[in-house]
């Protein structure tokens, strides 16, 4: 017990006799200045060490990306590649219109009666050649009235010889050849002439001249009876049947002229302007349904601009004379144009010039652009002029993400890329591969 309460008092000593932390200075709040110099200078240590430690490893760190990025060499990207073969092209300008015939006349009546004939009935559909009788109107009764006007004209001329045979034997000889002539079921032959004034007045007083005419009239009237086709064509939206009644000005039917056609084919402006029109333009036209193709010629061109569809009319005439159906008026067909001839072009697909107006080309084995002015578009390629060397290959393959720049190889190179960036990699085995597994699978 007593020693440890020495060990105990001893401690006590001990820890008595240690140094107490300083005060701290009333008026300045501080303490002792010394210690507070040696813990800022170690703490200033510690940081300088950390700042120096950070910056070599971030010098450390770029210097080996650098190193990595240098050592990197991306695999060239395996695409197809063409050059242009430029040269003088001959436009051509596509368009579709309608059919409709060249030649459609509506048939009217310019005499009154009874159709006692119409071919077919005029029905719709019915094919008249140029010249066919198509509606007869009863006529008799008008035949009869110019059988006996031609027999009171034949009398007049009979009264005019006996006295032009007293005063001119050489007249008297005309007119009795033109008597011998007359009958009163043929059209009158036309007058002789007279050849002096007092031969006018004999005839004249005869009431020769007037008879005449009169006669000439009744004829005229007399061939409005019998309607034939004046050209070869189809009949449509007929009106009048065998027995039906007739009258003045009545429409009896349409004929339209199936094959002299022409098609109507609107063009944009852009493609108008493409045409040589100071020669005479070729037209190959094409059915809509089927392989057949008739060649044509543009004969006129429209005079206004569609202020709706901003295109303008050129019309080709073509003939159809097998009456081919897909040619037939009403059918819509397509039109290649012969336009213009231009010099130091080049075709391309239109899916390889992009909206702004560049193609992709190779260059030093990296993928580059050049700017192309384009002339026409031809269905689905574009003409394009040169506007940059024909040895530089254009990209055919089409690039999802292009990079200029990023580095290229033609497809027949040796490489491990796939040949398109669209399409998918596909291996094949060997061939000792595919046997021996073959055989296992037949095993």
């Amino acid at each position: 017990m007593e020693t440890a309460i020495l060990r105990r008092e001893k401690n006590e000593d001990e820890n008595f006799n240690e140094p107490t932390e300083p005060m701290t200075d009333v008026r300045t709040g501080d303490k002792d200045p010394k210690r507070w110099k040696k813990l800022a200078g170690r703490a200033g240590l510690a940081i300088g060490i950390v700042i120096v430690g950070f910056v070599a490893m971030t010098v450390l760190g770029s210097a080996e990306k650098e190193s990595a990025k240098s050592e990197y060499k991306p695999e060239p990207r395996a695409v197809r590649v063409q050059t242009l073969d430029y040269g003088d092209r001959r436009l051509m300008i596509e368009g579709s219109g309608a059919v409709n015939a060249t030649r459609t006349l509506e048939v009217v009546s310019e005499v009154s009666g009874k159709a006692i004939y119409a071919k077919n009935n005029l029905k719709d559909g019915s094919y008249a050649r140029q010249g066919e009788l198509l509606v007869r109107v009863f006529s008799e009764d008008v035949a009869n009235q110019i059988a006996g006007m031609r027999a009171a004209f034949m009398n007049s001329v009979a009264n005019l010889l006996p006295e032009l045979k007293i005063e001119n034997e050489e007249a008297y000889e005309r007119w009795r050849a033109y008597f011998d002539k007359l009958t009163v079921d043929a059209p009158l032959p036309p007058l002789p002439e007279t050849t002096s004034a007092r031969e006018k007045i004999r005839v004249s007083s005869k009431n020769v001249f007037t008879q005449y005419y009169d006669v000439k009239n009744r004829e005229i009237l007399l061939s409005k009876y019998d309607i034939r086709a004046p050209f070869s064509g189809y009949i449509e939206s007929a009106t009048v049947i065998t027995d039906g009644y007739v009258s003045p000005g009545k429409r009896l039917f349409t004929l339209v002229d199936a094959g002299n056609v022409e098609a109507s084919v609107p063009l944009l402006v852009r493609d108008f302007q493409l045409i040589d029109f100071s020669r005479t333009p070729r037209v190959k036209l094409y059915s809509e349904r089927s392989d057949h193709s008739i060649w044509g010629t543009i004969v006129r061109k429209g005079a206004y601009l569609d202020p709706n569809s901003q295109m303008i009319d050129v019309f080709v005439k073509f003939r159809n004379p097998n009456n081919l159906a897909d040619f037939l008026p009403g059918n819509y067909v397509r039109a290649e144009i012969e336009g213009a001839e231009v010099e130091d072009v080049a075709a391309v697909p239109r899916r390889l010039v992009d909206d702004e107006g560049y193609i992709h080309t190779m260059e030093d084995g990296a993928l580059a652009r050049r700017k192309v002015e384009i002339v026409a578009r031809q269905g689905d390629k574009l003409i394009i002029r040169k506007t940059f060397p024909e040895d530089i290959p254009i990209v055919t393959t089409v690039l999802p993400k292009p990079i200029l720049g990023m580095p290229l190889k033609a497809i027949d190179e040796p490489t491990n890329e796939p040949t398109t960036e669209t399409d998918e990699m596909t291996t094949t085995p060997p061939r000792e591969e595919r046997t021996s597994e073959n055989e296992k699978q037949s095993d």
